[in-house]
C-alpha cells in the first residue's frame, strides 16, 4: 500500500496523521486487503512526548500504517501548523464506526489485551449493540513477555480465525511496541486502541460529547483515575507545550536525538526494467533501513503509448503534473531531500523547480549521459561519439541518434538547451557514479563543480557464500547486443579455440545478436561454447564465482558496470575493455586485464593470459569489501546528503 497518500504533519518528531474521522473510514474501508499485518496507533500528548524521549518507540510510532491524531491538542497544533483538515480522531470513536458498518461489510473483530473478564463483557456488548457483528476470536495474554512457542501459537491462533481487524488493548507504550513486533506476521489490521475495551465493556464512561468536543475528555478521564493520571498529565502535558508550541514559535524546534533526513526518491521507469531500477530499490531499502523516512514518487513510460506526440512532447519538456504533486508531496511529508534518478519521459526537469520552489535540495544521480548526449550513451553507429559535446546538442539531429528517430532526437535536444538556458543545472547536486563519469558531466558549465560528488553503486551479496573449486571456464553475462561488444568476444574466442584454448565460454543474456551467436558458433565449430540464455540471477553469480574471470568486452563508456562489481564480490577477476568505466574500475594484473576494446587479437591474448595467471581472489574481495558494500555506500551518500542539505 502506497503510505505516501496519508497526509502527515510532524509533531516531536511523530508523523501524526493529518485527517478526519471519515477520511480515516473511508481510506481503511478501500484499501484494507492491502494494509493487512500493519497497525494505526492512536496518539496522544503522552505517547507522543514518550516518543520524543525514545527513539525506539517514535521509530515504532512512525514505522506504522498512520499515527491518528486520538489527543485533541495535537489536532489543533496541527491545524494551527496549516493542516486544516486534521481533526481529532479517537481510538473509541472510530472502533464504533468500523463496528456500525461490519455487518453490512461482514468484517471480523479478534480483540488481544484487557482481562477475560473484561473480554467477555465486551464481547456480549458488541453483540447486543451491533446485531450480525462478527467475533472472530479473543485473548487475553498473560501480564508478563510471551515465550517466543506462545507467541507462535497466538500468532496462529488469531490468523485461523482470519480477522479483518485486530483490535489491540494492551495500553501505551505495550500496545504499539506489540503492534511492531507481530507487523507482517498476523493477517488483519492491528488497531492500539487502549482504554477502547473498557469502554466498550462499560467498566469506565467515556466522556460526555461536548466535552470530547472542547478537548476536555483528558480533565474527564483525571476525575476518574487521578491517582494514575494526575503526575502524567502534568509532566507530559507541561513538556508537550514547552516543546512542541513554545519553542517553535520562537523557531527553536526541539532537538531529535540523530535526525535522519525524510528522502522523496524520483523515478522515472522505462518500459524495460534495468540496472537504474534494482540501484532505486536498493538505495530506497538501504535509506530505511538505516532510519530514514523514504517516500517515492514514480511514472512509467507506458503512459506514452496512450499519447499524442503534442502531448509527449509537452510531458518531456515540463510535466505540470510532475511539478505539482512533487511540490505537494514535498510540503505534506516534510521532505528534506529530493533524491531524482531518472526524470525520461514522464517525470521531466520540472521535479528539479518543484524541489526549488520549496527550497529543498535536490540531487541527482547521473546513471548516463543524458545531460551530454541525446541517446545517453556517446555512441553512435558502432563506435564512440562526443560530437554533440563538441558541437552542441543540434549535431545529435544530423544523425537522429535517439531512437532512430528525428521527433524524438529533436525532443531530446531541445530538453537540454532549455534547462541549460534556465540556470536550473546550477542548482542541482549531482552525484556521479565514477570519476570519468564526473570528468564528462564538468565539461558542461552550467554545472556547478562545488554541487558534483563520487558515489559508485553497491552489490548486495549473495545469501549463500558460493564454495567449490574455479572450473576451467569464463563468463560473459549481458545483453547479445553490438555495443556490449558480443562479436568482438565471438572473434576472440574462436582465436582461442584456434590457439588450442580449452577453456569453456559460457554465455548468459539474451539480445537482438542472440541468432547470429549462435550461427557463428555453428559456423566456426567453436566446441566449448555454451549458450545459456536468460539466467536468474544467484545462478549467475554462481557461474562468475567459479569462473577464471568475467569477460567484459564493451564497446560503451557505461554508466556504472554492475556485473563487474558483483564479479568483484565473489573474488573473481575481469577482463575488460580499455574504455571508459570498465578501464578505469580494473586494475592491470590486480582485479584482472585491459585490452583495446575493438581487438579480438588483444581480447584473445588477454584470456590466454588469464587461463595461465595465478590472481589473488582475496585482493579482489578486499577491493568489493573497501569500495561496493552496503555499508560503506551509505556512509557516503549520507555525507553527500548532510553536505547539501
Amino acid at each position: 500500500m502506497d503510505k505516501e497518500l496519508i497526509p502527515t504533519c510532524n509533531i516531536l518528531g511523530v508523523d501524526i496523521a493529518a485527517i478526519d474521522m471519515k477520511w480515516l473510514v473511508n481510506y481503511v474501508n478501500e484499501n484494507l486487503d492491502a494494509v493487512r499485518g500493519d497497525y494505526i496507533c492512536v496518539s496522544n500528548v503522552h505517547t507522543t512526548v514518550v516518543s520524543y524521549k525514545d527513539k525506539s518507540y517514535r521509530a515504532v510510532q512512525n514505522n506504522g500504517l498512520m499515527a491518528i491524531p486520538d489527543g485533541g491538542p495535537l489536532a489543533t497544533h496541527a491545524r494551527r501548523r496549516g493542516y486544516r483538515a486534521t481533526q481529532r480522531t479517537t481510538g473509541p470513536s472510530f472502533m464504533g464506526e468500523i463496528f456500525e458498518i461490519s455487518f453490512e461489510k461482514g468484517y471480523r473483530h479478534f480483540f488481544y489485551g484487557s482481562t477475560e473478564e473484561t473480554l467477555e463483557e465486551l464481547v456480549a456488548n458488541l453483540t447486543e449493540e451491533y446485531p450480525g457483528i462478527q467475533i472472530a476470536g479473543s485473548y487475553a495474554p498473560p501480564f508478563r513477555k510471551l515465550m517466543e512457542e506462545e507467541d507462535e501459537r497466538v500468532i496462529k491462533m488469531i490468523n485461523d480465525s482470519k480477522p479483518d481487524f485486530i483490535w489491540v488493548g494492551l495500553g501505551a507504550p505495550k500496545q504499539e511496541i506489540w503492534m511492531a513486533e507481530h507487523q507482517g506476521k498476523v493477517n488483519g489490521l492491528m488497531v492500539g486502541v487502549g482504554a477502547g475495551f473498557d469502554y466498550y465493556a462499560r467498566n469506565i464512561r467515556r466522556a460526555p460529547e461536548w466535552m470530547q468536543d472542547l478537548n476536555l475528555e483528558w480533565f474527564y478521564r483525571l476525575m476518574q483515575d487521578p491517582k494514575r493520571l494526575l503526575k502524567r498529565y502534568i509532566t507530559t502535558n507541561t513538556s508537550f507545550i514547552c516543546n512542541a508550541v513554545v519553542l517553535r514559535k520562537y523557531k527553536k524546534e526541539p532537538k531529535v536525538d540523530e535526525p535522519k533526513q525524510n528522502i522523496l526518491i524520483v523515478h522515472n521507469y522505462y518500459k524495460l526494467p534495468g540496472g537504474e531500477d534494482t540501484v532505486v530499490a536498493n538505495e530506497k531499502r538501504m535509506l530505511e533501513q538505516n532510519g530514514h523516512k523514504v517516500y517515492l514518487y514514480t511514472r512509467r513510460n507506458q503512459e506514452l503509448d496512450r499519447m499524442s506526440r503534442f502531448m509527449i512532447a509537452r510531458k518531456t519538456l515540463f510535466n505540470h503534473t510532475t511539478y505539482r504533486e512533487v511540490r505537494n508531496l514535498i510540503k505534506e511529508k516534510h521532505i528534506d531531500i529530493v533524491h531524482v534518478h531518472n526524470t525520461l519521459t514522464i517525470i521531466s526537469p520540472s521535479v528539479y523547480y518543484a524541489a526549488r520552489s520549496r527550497r529543498v535540495p535536490v540531487v541527482q544521480t547521473m546513471h548516463n549521459f543524458r545531460l551530454l548526449c541525446a541517446n545517453a550513451l556517446f555512441y553512435r553507429n558502432g563506435h564512440i561519439c562526443e560530437e554533440c559535446m563538441q558541437y552542441g546538442p543540434r549535431r545529435a539531429l544530423s544523425y537522429a541518434c535517439y531512437h532512430d528517430n528525428v521527433f524524438y532526437t529533436y525532443l531530446a535536444t531541445l530538453n537540454m538547451r532549455i534547462h541549460r538556458a534556465t540556470g536550473i543545472l546550477k542548482h542541482v547536486n549531482f552525484i556521479c557514479l565514477t570519476e570519468f563519469n564526473k570528468e564528462k558531466l564538468l565539461q558542461l558549465k552550467e554545472i556547478n563543480p562545488d554541487k558534483v560528488f563520487i558515489k559508485p553503486n553497491f552489490s548486495v551479496p549473495a545469501k549463500t557464500k558460493v564454495t567449490g573449486e574455479i572450473l576451467p571456464q569464463f563468463a560473459f553475462v549481458g545483453r547479445l547486443d553490438g555495443y556490449k561488444g558480443i562479436r568482438v568476444l565471438m572473434k576472440a574466442w574462436k582465436r582461442y579455440e584456434a590457439g588450442g584454448g580449452d577453456h569453456q565460454l559460457i554465455i548468459c543474456g539474451n539480445g537482438e545478436q542472440m541468432e547470429w551467436v549462435e550461427r557463428y558458433v555453428t559456423a566456426n565449430k567453436l566446441a566449448n561454447v555454451v549458450i545459456k540464455g536468460q539466467v536468474p540471477n544467484a545462478q549467475v553469480k554462481e557461474i562468475v564465482a567459479r569462473s577464471k574471470a568475467l569477460i567484459m568486452p564493451t564497446q560503451l563508456y557505461e554508466g556504472f558496470p554492475m556485473t563487474l562489481v558483483e564479479a568483484f564480490s565473489v573474488g573473481t577477476p575481469v577482463i575488460a575493455s580499455d574504455i571508459g568505466n570498465a578501464g578505469r574500475l580494473v586494475t592491470d594484473e590486480v582485479t584482472g586485464l585491459k585490452f583495446k576494446h575493438d581487438s579480438a587479437e588483444e581480447l584473445a591474448d588477454a584470456i590466454n593470459r588469464m587461463s595461465n595467471m595465478a590472481i589473488d581472489r582475496e585482493v579482489i574481495r578486499k577491493e568489493y569489501a573497501t569500495k561496493y558494500t552496503q555499508d560503506i555506500n551509505y556512509k557516503r551518500l549520507k555525507e553527500i546528503y548532510d553536505c547539501i542539505k
